[in-house]
């Protein structure tokens, strides 16, 4: 198809109605986008090359297959340690390559079974967290940095609500503040800072965002208290 041809009728394809606000703004940017990927020009085909892809856990990355950032910054463990009751026995069902795994057992708490719907190492057991039967013993718990992609992790945080005890989730502290999160914060009675992480190995750069641990239990009228850095 002609160049001129395709840009025309992508233009009269415009499907919102009035040519105003949010939804224009989005149209023009996914239309220029794709004009850019099919405009035989070398100055299109440059254009094309420098769209922004899509976004990982931070925005200077591209996002990675089934959200797989392990957690291989000790700073996350570290806010954490303080919080877990002597010799803790935990599932990690986001298990990754085990790096979180590895780095509480060292600590001398106990780990049960560790998952994921694809893991990273031979340790790693495959299997699917949201068919897990949980666990009926209150003293153990769930301790994960668990897929950010919201349709996920929605569905995540329900089934441990139904399935264990308590829930010990790595998120971005942004979490607490977001109207979808309101029915899941009635469930969370800690949140313990852990501040800016770095998720890419050999790079000097830590995440633009914050991080905190929030600790799920199954009783829906809790008052969170917040445990501060330092």
């Amino acid at each position: 198809m002609p160049f001129s041809v395709r840009k025309k009728a992508l233009r009269n394809a415009y499907p919102f109605g009035a040519r105003t606000n949010a939804p224009y703004r989005a149209w023009l940017k996914a239309q220029r986008a794709y004009l850019n990927r099919h405009d035989p020009t070398p100055a299109g085909r440059l254009l094309a090359l420098l769209e922004p892809p899509p976004k990982g856990k931070e925005s200077r990355f591209v996002r990675r297959a089934n959200d797989f950032y392990p957690t291989t910054d000790p700073a996350a463990v570290a806010a954490l340690s303080p919080f877990l009751p002597s010799r803790t026995r935990f599932f990690e069902s986001c298990a990754g390559a085990g790096d979180l795994v590895r780095q509480i057992s060292d600590l001398g708490h106990i780990c049960l079974d560790t998952f994921d719907i694809s893991p990273g190492c031979p340790v790693v057991r495959q299997y699917d967290a949201l068919q897990w039967a949980g666990s009926d013993d209150s003293e153990t718990v769930v301790i994960t940095n668990p897929p950010y992609t919201w349709a996920i992790l929605r569905q995540l945080i329900q089934h441990f609500l139904l399935h264990v005890a308590a829930t010990w989730l790595l998120l971005e502290a942004d979490f607490a503040h977001n109207l979808r999160s309101a029915p899941f914060m009635r469930h969370c009675c800690m949140i313990v800072s852990v501040g800016r992480l770095k998720w890419e190995q050999g790079t000097r750069h830590k995440s633009s965002k914050n991080y905190t641990w929030f600790l799920f239990t199954r009783s829906d009228d809790a008052l969170p208290t917040f445990y501060p850095r330092g």
